[in-house]
């Protein structure tokens, strides 16, 4: 079940934070991405260039100090720890730069595994159970999300789709 009506105060300080963070991470790439700027001009590499970057610097410098985990591990910390929190980041297509990602339902269906991987490799190896798993996405599917959702029982988990507010989805 969905429940719109999140109550972020009975949530850690810091799930809050974390949603705040990625509310100005949009902010940031409606900005970058404005069609008067020059990120579209350029080499077929420059303009590849530019478009990672928000997840780059950017979105690192502000996801780095967090005690979580990133999936795709490209746009967090590198680290071999197990955190409480997975970021699960669904980004639009044009972000994606590889072919094996470039169609949409693929990609959520190579996340949720990697997610569930995640998950099951803190909970056998190091011993830590992951509470909280926010899918940040610029899609959604939820036929295919129904397919995977009783994977993710006794978790948190919610759904943040850019620009909107953050959704319950168990």
């Amino acid at each position: 079940m969905i429940n719109s009506n999140i109550e972020r105060e009975s949530l850690p300080e810091r799930i809050n934070d974390l949603f705040d963070s990625l509310k100005d991470l949009e902010n940031l790439f409606k900005d970058y991405f404005n069609e008067e700027k020059s990120i579209w001009k350029g080499t077929d590499e420059e303009i590849a260039k530019k478009i990672s970057e928000p997840f780059g610097p950017i979105g690192r410098g502000r996801l780095e100090g967090a005690d979580i985990n990133v999936i795709p591990p490209r746009y967090g910390r590198k680290t071999y720890r197990c955190y409480d929190t997975l970021l699960v980041i669904l980004e639009p297509s044009i972000y994606i730069l590889t072919p094996n990602e470039c169609y949409p339902d693929i990609r959520m269906e190579n996340r949720i595994n990697d997610a569930l991987k995640h998950i099951e490799k803190c909970k056998n190896l190091k011993h830590v159970d992951v509470r909280y798993v926010i899918f940040w996405a610029g899609f959604w599917d939820f036929r295919l999300w129904n397919k995977y959702r009783y994977y993710f029982q006794g978790k948190q988990v919610f759904l943040v789709p850019w620009f909107e507010n953050p959704l319950a989805l168990i």
